[in-house]
């Protein structure tokens, strides 16, 4: 995070859907840990429902974010566009947040669709 430009950067990689416990929409956490020297922060995304309901073609995503947390292990391949912000949980967790303003901002696949040497 260090090394992270001053404006929105693409991320991405394999991430984990599961619904808030408040119900109010997902979040999208990824498999690898962004690193700060020694540390290593969580990278999450949420996606409100609010969100979701006000977007023109809220049935793709919608349908695609529902059917992945419907599997046993809700896994997707995420590509976000944003700028990480630096947070830490009441546990001493450490986050590197992507907020999203609009769905088009995120792209959720069901397999990668980058060639084999980039799936890892």
């Amino acid at each position: 995070m260090n090394e992270l430009p001053n404006y929105p950067v693409i991320y991405y990689g394999w991430a984990y859907i599961n619904r808030l416990y408040s119900d109010a929409g997902f979040q999208i956490k990824f498999k690898k840990k962004f690193k700060k020297g020694d540390d290593e922060y969580t990278s999450t995304i949420m996606v409100a429902d609010r969100l979701v309901e006000s977007y023109k073609i809220k049935k793709l995503v919608a349908t695609r974010i529902e059917k992945i947390n419907a599997q046993d292990k809700p896994t997707a391949f995420v590509f976000v566009y944003g700028s990480p912000s630096e947070n830490t949980s009441k546990a001493d967790k450490k986050y590197a947040n992507f907020s999203i303003t609009n769905l088009d901002m995120i792209d959720i696949n069901y397999d990668c669709p980058l060639p084999k040497e980039y799936n890892k």
